[in-house]
């Protein structure tokens, strides 16, 4: 997973990627990582910021339960 996401993005800490990504480019880094991840172990959260207050967020894989979903 770590050479799909460093095609895209930055590595940025440990299995933590960022940076900008056209939407065509999102789609095939989706693409890619629905092809490795094991889907009922892994989990992939992309967080989209859209400006400083609002972000959108994105899981593949395992659904992670959290109680908020405010996340500091």
């Amino acid at each position: 997973m770590f050479k799909v996401c460093k095609k895209y993005l930055r590595h940025y800490q440990k299995s933590v990627f960022k940076g900008e990504i056209s939407p065509s480019k999102l789609l095939s880094l989706k693409g890619e990582l629905n092809k490795i991840i094991d889907k009922k172990k892994d989990c992939v959260s992309i967080i989209k910021f859209i400006n400083q207050s609002y972000f959108q967020q994105e899981e593949i894989g395992v659904k992670i339960e959290v109680e908020s979903d405010l996340i500091i």
